[in-house]
C-alpha cells in the first residue's frame, strides 16, 4: 500500500514512517532472531523486503486514525476528529514524538506466533559391568557356560575362605545349579529391573508392566519366577513356576538351543515344551522360530536351496543372428538300445539347438567320448554351417572336445587354412558345472524329443537303420511345432516355427505341382525368397520375442548370498548327510546385477556352483565356518 501510494502521489519521498499501535507487530518486525510460524515469517519477509524495520514508529491508540474506523466512529463526530488532518504531534519536531515502549525489542516467550525449538537430551546410564553378564555374550553353549560360572563361583569360595583348598573335586550337580541361578539373576536384574526392585520391596507391579500378566513373585533365592495357578501340582517346583527370561537375549537363546538338541532337533512345537519346562521365555514361539531357522544341523538336513529368478535373456537368444544355428546350444541325451545282429548296443543322441529361432538338429553317438562327439559335431556343420557360439553343460566329452578342436586348429601349417579358420573360429562356453537350468534353451528341447521318441519306439529294440529313420523324423517334427500363438482365425497367418528359418515353409514335405516344368533360378526368384526370409525375420520379432518376455518369471528370493557365507554343496549323486560345506569367496553379478554363480572353498577345492545348488547355512554376520561347524557338534 505504501509503494502505491508513493507511486500516485508522484511525489519525490526521501523518508517514509510507519506507525502502528499493535506492539505485538512492532515486536515481531524488530525481533530478526526469532523463528515465527510460516504464515507470520512470510507476511514479515514481505515487509521487510520493502522498509526497514527503524522506519516503524509507535502511535498511540487514542491518536491513531485508523483506529476511527476500526473502532467506529459517528459522522458528526468525525468532522472535529483527527481523521482528516492527523495526529497533532506530527506537526512538532521528531524529538517530541511518542516514545516507543521499552520493552519493542523483545517478544514475549509465550507468544503464539512463535515456533520454540527445543533440544531433548538423552542420558543413557551404563549399567556397571557384570562378568556374567560378559561370559554370557562371549560363550555361545549352554552347558559351557554353566561350567565356566560354576568354576568361577568355586574361585571366589576358595578364596574368600581361610582353610587351605583340598582337592579339586569334579563338579557337582548343586554348583551347576547355582551357576545357573547365577546367570538368571543377572539377566533378570538387567532386562527386568524396575519388576525386580518392586517385588523386592514387596510392593505391586504397575499395571502396565510387562510382566503384570504372568504375577511374577521373588523367590528365596532372588529368582523372578511365574506365579500361575499350578502351586498345589504334583509337577516340579522348575514347571510349575519357571524362571522368567527375556526373548532377545544370548542367555535365552542358548537355553532354546540346547532343548531343540536335547529333543533330537525336532519341530518348534516340542521345542517349546522342552523350554517350558525349563524357563519362561517372553515371546517363546517367534524367538523358537527364529532361532530354528538358523539352526545350522537342520539346514543340512531340510534345508533346500533357493530358487534364482529368469536373468535377462541373452544377445544371442534376442538378436537376429546371420543364420540358422548361427548361435548353438547342445547337449546329449539317452541311451537307447538299438539291435545290432543278435546283440543290443547303446547309442546316444547328440541335440543341437539354435539358440534364436529355436530350430532342432539331431545326431546320432555310438559313444560318449570326445571322438564320437567330434565326428557328430562334424556331421552337424557339414549340413548347417559352422556355429559362430556354441553353448554347452559342463560335460567332460565337451571339454575334450573343445580342447581337441583348438589343438587341431593349433596344428595347421598352413597360412590360408589358418586364416580361413580364424575367420570361422567357434567360442565355445560352458555353463557352471551341477546348473541344468542353465541350459533350459535345450532341456525343454530334450524332453519333447524323449516323449516323441519314446511314443514312436513304444520301448521296442529296432535296428540301426530304423532308429536313425526314426530320428530324422523326430528332428522334422520338432522344427515344425509352433513357436507363437495358433490363431483359430482363418484369415490370421499359420504360426511361426522353425522350418520357416530352415525351408522357408512350416513343413518339410514338399506340396506336388509346387513348381511347373522347366522352371529355373532367376534372380527375381531369388529376390523373392530373400523377402519371404525378411518376412519370417520380422515376425519372428515382432510375435515371438515379445512371447518369450510375457512368460511369468520366478520371483526374487528373499535369501542373498555374499562373499564369506558358509554354505551347504547340494550333490545330487550322495545323500544329505555327506554333503561338503564350504565357504563362498567370490561371487559373480549378472548383468541385471543378481548373483545367480558363485566359487566355493571347500575341502575338494575351489568349485563353481549355481546357488540352485547351494544351501546358507550362516553368514559372516552370525558366524564364520569354524562357528557353524562347532554348532553342528553341539
Amino acid at each position: 500500500m505504501a509503494s502505491a501510494i508513493a507511486r500516485e502521489l508522484r511525489l519525490s519521498l526521501n523518508v517514509i514512517t510507519f506507525w502502528t499501535d499493535s506492539t505485538v507487530v512492532l515486536h515481531w518486525l524488530k525481533a530478526s532472531r526469532r523463528r515465527f510460524s510460516t504464515f507470520v515469517e512470510n507476511r514479515l519477509t514481505e515487509i521487510l523486503d520493502i522498509v526497514n524495520s527503524t522506519q516503524w514508529r509507535f502511535v498511540p491508540g487514542t491518536e491513531n486514525p485508523a483506529d476511527l474506523l476500526t473502532r467506529g466512529i459517528k459522522p458528526h463526530m468525525l468532522e472535529r476528529s483527527s481523521w482528516f488532518h492527523g495526529p497533532t504531534f506530527l506537526e512538532k519536531a521528531p524529538s517530541t514524538w511518542p516514545a516507543e515502549p521499552t520493552e519493542a525489542e523483545y517478544v514475549p516467550i509465550e507468544d503464539l506466533e512463535i515456533v520454540h525449538l527445543s533440544r531433548y537430551t538423552c542420558v543413557h546410564e551404563e549399567p556397571p559391568d557384570d562378568i556374567i553378564l560378559q561370559l554370557i555374550h562371549r560363550i555361545s553353549r549352554l552347558h559351557h557356560l554353566v561350567r565356566v560360572v560354576a568354576q568361577i563361583r568355586r574361585a571366589v569360595s576358595i578364596f574368600r575362605s581361610s582353610k587351605a583348598p583340598g582337592l579339586v573335586s569334579v563338579i557337582s550337580n548343586k554348583e551347576l545349579i547355582d551357576a545357573w541361578n547365577t546367570c538368571l539373576r543377572s539377566v533378570q536384574g538387567h532386562c527386568f529391573s524396575f519388576e525386580v526392585d518392586r517385588l523386592t520391596r514387596n510392593q505391586p507391579l504397575a499395571q502396565n508392566s510387562r510382566l503384570h500378566a504372568l504375577n511374577p513373585f521373588m523367590d528365596n533365592d532372588g529368582i523372578l519366577r511365574v506365579g500361575g495357578r499350578l502351586h498345589l501340582s504334583h509337577l516340579p517346583f522348575e514347571a510349575k513356576h519357571p524362571p522368567i527370561m527375556p526373548s532377545k537375549r544370548d542367555l535365552s537363546t542358548m537355553l532354546i538351543k540346547r532343548a531343540h538338541a536335547d529333543r533330537g532337533h525336532s519341530g518348534v512345537e516340542d521345542t517349546m515344551a522342552e523350554v517350558r519346562s525349563r524357563a519362561w521365555i517372553i515371546n517363546l514361539r517367534t524367538r523358537v522360530r527364529h532361532v530354528l531357522l538358523k539352526c545350522v544341523v537342520c539346514r543340512k538336513q531340510i534345508g533346500t536351496p533357493p530358487k534364482s529368478p529368469f536373468a535377462w535373456l541373452p544377445k544371442v537368444r534376442v538378436q537376429k543372428p546371420l543364420q540358422a544355428f548361427a548361435n548353438t546350444g547342445l547337449d546329449y541325451f539317452g541311451p537307447f538300445l538299438v539291435s545290432v545282429r543278435r546283440s543290443s548296443v547303446k547309442r546316444w543322441i547328440c541335440l543341437f539347438t539354435c539358440l534364436a529361432t529355436r530350430a532342432v538338429h539331431l545326431e546320432v553317438c555310438y559313444s560318449l567320448d570326445a571322438d564320437s562327439f567330434l565326428a557328430a559335431f562334424r556331421r552337424f556343420t557339414a549340413r548347417r554351417g559352422t556355429p559362430a557360439m556354441c553353448i554347452s553343460d559342463n560335460g567332460t566329452n565337451f571339454v575334450a572336445g573343445n580342447r581337441t578342436l583348438r589343438e587341431g586348429v593349433k596344428k595347421l601349417n598352413d597360412s590360408n587354412v589358418e586364416e580361413f579358420m580364424a575367420s570361422k573360429n567357434i567360442k565355445w562356453h560352458f555353463n557352471p558345472p551341477n546348473a541344468p537350468n542353465f541350459g533350459g534353451s535345450w532341456e525343454r528341447l530334450i524332453g519333447c524329443a524323449k516323449r516323441a521318441l519314446a511314443t514312436v519306439l513304444n520301448g521296442r529294440s529296432v535296428g540301426e537303420e530304423v532308429f536313425h529313420t526314426v530320428v530324422v523324423e523326430v528332428e522334422g517334427l520338432l522344427n515344425s511345432r509352433p513357436l507363437t500363438h495358433v490363431s483359430a482365425d482363418s484369415r490370421d497367418e499359420e504360426p511361426l516355427t522353425p522350418n520357416h528359418f530352415l525351408l522357408g515353409r512350416p513343413y518339410a514335405s514338399i506340396p506336388p505341382y509346387l513348381f511347373k516344368e522347366g522352371t529355373t533360378i532367376s534372380r527375381k526368384r531369388w529376390e523373392t525368397s530373400q523377402i519371404m526370409v525378411d518376412h519370417f525375420w520380422r515376425r519372428w520379432m515382432r510375435e515371438y520375442l515379445p512371447f518369450i518376455a510375457s512368460l511369468r518369471k520366478c520371483q526374487r528370493s528373499k535369501e542373498k548370498f555374499d562373499e564369506g557365507d558358509v554354505v551347504l554343496i547340494v550333490d545330487i549323486n550322495n545323500p544329505g548327510g555327506v554333503w561338503p560345506m564350504g565357504k563362498i569367496i567370490k561371487t559373480f553379478p549378472g548383468p541385471d546385477g543378481l548373483v545367480r554363480v558363485v566359487d566355493v572353498q571347500c575341502s575338494r577345492g575351489i568349485l563353481r556352483r549355481p546357488l540352485s545348488r547351494l544351501i546358507k547355512l550362516t553368514s559372516p554376520v552370525s558366524g564364520t565356518l569354524e562357528t557353524a561347524r562347532e554348532d553342528v557338534v553341539a
